[in-house]
């Protein structure tokens, strides 16, 4: 991923949640915009990030915008299901108190770049994990359980990443499964029931650091209660 910008554009929302472009489609760090961002927060020992990954077109946007009063731009349906949001945007929750950071991701598994080219969308995970609090894992309700599901490399990358940080903080995750019109009748307990044995399927599969293979997912992470909407 490109470190130096050459000359970004740079969209901003409602001056109360200066949403900024951090990172661009191609992966160029918008220095300037970050440092207009970081001028206008208030100084403080400890800022929350919260961040959230998933698939493209799944609603991301829409959710964090719905639950942190940002103004990340969100897909119209109309004009077709194409990538809405390109790299890294950064926006403050306007309304909460203490401050609170909301990155929103591209979304992964989009036809734009194709199968091919997922180099790009575990760069901005892996930065997205690496200053993040809270991550929002966004998912849809047909893909839980699916051996081929499009959350499963992005559970993987993520696991990695955090191994390879292996801070004594841990990360919070938070699951959300989406579009969920109970057609099939599964009970929600069932429903997390089949996720939380993909969750733990998924960590043992992932390799482990010499002398930590026999580490829980709970000692790097506080996994909650997944929500169902």
């Amino acid at each position: 991923m490109a470190t130096t910008p050459t000359s970004l554009q740079m969209r901003m929302a409602p001056e109360n949640s200066q949403l900024t472009e951090l990172i661009n489609g191609d992966g160029d760090f918008n220095e300037s915009g970050f440092e207009d961002f970081i001028r206008g927060t208030a100084a403080t020992a400890s800022i929350p990030v919260i961040a959230i990954v998933g698939p493209q077109s799944s609603g991301k946007s829409t959710l964090m915008n719905h639950m942190f009063r940002t103004d990340f731009r969100v897909m119209n349906a109309k004009t077709g299901r194409r990538k809405t949001t390109k790299g890294i945007w950064i926006a403050k929750a306007p309304e909460m108190e203490p401050l609170t950071v909301v990155l929103d991701l591209e979304g992964t598994d989009g036809r734009e770049r194709g199968e091919d080219d997922t180099t790009f969308e575990k760069q901005i995970a892996l930065f997205a994990i690496a200053m993040a609090d809270t991550v929002f894992i966004n998912m849809r309700y047909s893909d839980v359980g699916l051996e081929q599901a499009a959350n499963r490399p992005l559970l993987k990358t993520i696991f990695e990443a955090m191994l390879s940080l292996f801070s004594p903080e841990k990360t919070t995750l938070i699951f959300v499964v989406r579009d969920n019109d109970n057609k099939t009748g599964t009970p929600s307990e069932l429903l997390e029931r089949d996720l939380k044995e993909d969750i733990d399927k998924i960590w043992e599969e992932v390799p482990k650091p010499t002398g930590h293979e026999d580490t829980p997912l709970t000692e790097i992470f506080d996994v909650l209660s997944p929500s169902i909407i």
